[in-house]
């Protein structure tokens, strides 16, 4: 819960299911108008936050994200194979260095969130 509490979006408010039989997450955030969306936030944050928790919490297989009237769907196996230096990323634990490289400065450039949440995001 801290974890997710000190994301993006938690600002709007949410609860939380964990699914131990299937190693999943589903996040119900209480945002009713999911489509406001200035500067790409939603993509930006669904991008950070699946990198960030699957970076930190090892059996975690997937996340699901849910807004009024919307879903996404991020798998580990997906991040793993799409998101560009994530064995950087969690090489011996969690890499602050590459971790602030590689996702922390790139989540400005929304080129590179759109290729991101366009690989590895379902809806």
């Amino acid at each position: 819960m801290n974890l997710i509490s000190s994301l993006p979006l938690s600002e709007y408010g949410f609860v939380f299911e964990i699914n131990p039989d299937n190693l999943g997450i589903t996040i119900d955030y209480h945002i009713t108008d999911w489509y406001i969306n200035e500067n790409y936030y939603l993509e930006k944050s669904i991008v950070y936050n699946s990198v960030s928790i699957f970076a930190l919490i090892d059996n975690v297989e997937y996340i699901k994200y849910n807004f009024s009237g919307k879903t996404y769907e991020v798998k580990r196996e997906n991040v793993e194979n799409n998101f560009p230096n994530y064995k950087d990323i969690v090489k011996d634990g969690i890499n602050k260095k590459a971790f602030n490289k590689y996702l922390e400065q790139k989540v400005s450039d929304i080129e590179f969130i759109e290729q991101c949440f366009n690989s590895f995001v379902s809806e």
